[in-house]
């Protein structure tokens, strides 16, 4: 989640709330999952419900909800819950992830023993380094189960690490067009990490960009989309 209201509660950032509105638009169901919030220890008070929230490396609660366990079960827990819905169709569910929860994501996403059933994913910007597992950047073992998109920022401090876990998920693994687990990494001239967060309106093809940043969201947010619906 990452975000909080002005009185310290859970709030959805601009990424997540603008997605989730844009599919429930086209009839599709958008669940939020929320790993923090229930999690807070009783040595964060009240008053840190905020940094609680954000748990990215350097932060003051960084790792203490862990996005490459804890976040992945998490997702697959949700996945689980929904199917239970009868009006879900079980086979057409899949996985967004930002930032922290990209990173669960992407463990989720990988080929490994026990897959589960998610049908896509998609990733904005996250972390690709030695903690992720998989081997490191440079001896990387990662690659998707299924086909995924990958979106991030090249002056995005994880940059080159995933550009690297990318690489060698195509060019060893054939994480390529046709493969059934084809990885589409699309890399951002110049925007930042958290590069989409800028506005809470779904954007248009015609909808006006002056900064790096902005231009990556509106591509992002659009290419994304088409994505997604191609492959639920």
């Amino acid at each position: 989640m990452g975000a909080t209201n002005s009185n310290g509660t859970p709030n959805l950032q601009n990424q997540v709330e603008k997605w989730g509105l844009q599919l429930a638009s086209r009839g599709i169901v958008a669940l939020a999952v929320d790993s923090f919030t229930r999690r807070r220890l009783s040595m964060a008070p009240d008053a840190d419900s905020a940094l609680w929230q954000d748990q990215c490396s350097g932060k003051q609660y960084a790792g203490r909800v862990n996005p490459y366990t804890t976040r992945v079960l998490d997702a697959q827990a949700a996945r689980a819950w929904l199917v239970t819905d009868s009006r879900i169709n079980a086979t057409r569910v899949g996985l967004l992830g930002w930032s922290h929860g990209a990173q669960a994501a992407m463990v989720e996403a990988a080929e490994k023993p026990t897959n589960t059933l998610f049908r896509t994913t998609v990733l904005f910007y996250p972390g690709c380094g030695s903690d992720l597992g998989f081997g490191t950047p440079g001896a990387s073992t990662w690659r998707p189960h299924h086909e995924l998109r990958f979106n991030i920022g090249t002056e995005d401090d994880f940059f080159f690490n995933c550009q690297s876990r990318a690489t060698t998920a195509q060019s060893t693994y054939g994480s390529t067009p046709g493969s059934g687990h084809e990885l589409v990494f699309i890399p951002y001239t110049d925007a930042e990490h958290g590069f989409d967060g800028e506005s809470q309106t779904w954007p248009t093809s015609t909808t006006p960009c002056s900064t790096p940043d902005m231009c990556a969201m509106r591509d992002a947010d659009l290419d994304s989309l088409a994505f997604l619906l191609s492959r639920l």
